[in-house]
């Protein structure tokens, strides 16, 4: 498995799904657009997605990196709070807040179609991850949640 997983094929698809909603709200404007929430409110929204989704993906990326180069299991920093922080930062935080940005209730369907693609993808990544540290990668995804990152709600540690 290489470093990237399934984020490219995640990644295209996604892509060519969002960048369809918004030109279909674009071409059938006002219908596809969020009515009652204002310009700056949406911006602000957006805005604060997009910058938790950063700090996610960032924080899952360097943590990734290391445990990939040494080898081991990560499951310390964005990967203490959800198995898939990196692809947690897209379906959650990153693309919800491009959609408030775009203006496009269609585009809000976006993570929905990702979930759905992730889901069907990361089982790849899964049987990967379960042949190279078998009971410490069961241990750790019986104890932490696969998408939404909630980790810190855990009562039990690793």
């Amino acid at each position: 498995m290489s470093r990237t997983g399934i984020g490219p094929t995640l990644a295209s698809l996604s892509i060519s799904y969002f960048v369809s909603t918004v030109a279909l709200a674009i071409y059938f404007s006002p219908f596809l657009r969020l009515p009652v929430i204002s310009k700056d409110l949406r911006i602000t929204i957006g805005a604060a997605f997009i910058a938790m989704g950063i700090v996610l993906y960032i924080t899952g990326v360097i943590f990734m990196l290391k445990a990939y180069n040494a080898d081991k299991l990560c499951t310390s920093g964005a990967f203490a709070l959800c198995r898939h922080p990196i692809y947690s930062a897209w379906i959650c935080f990153i693309v919800p807040g491009l959609s408030f940005w775009a203006n496009s209730l269609l585009s809000f369907t976006t993570p929905l179609v990702m979930y759905i693609i992730f889901k069907i993808l990361i089982k790849k990544e899964d049987r990967y991850l379960m042949t190279k540290f078998d009971t410490d990668y069961i241990l750790y995804k019986k104890n932490t949640p696969e998408i939404l990152p909630l980790g810190w709600l855990k009562k039990t540690k690793l």
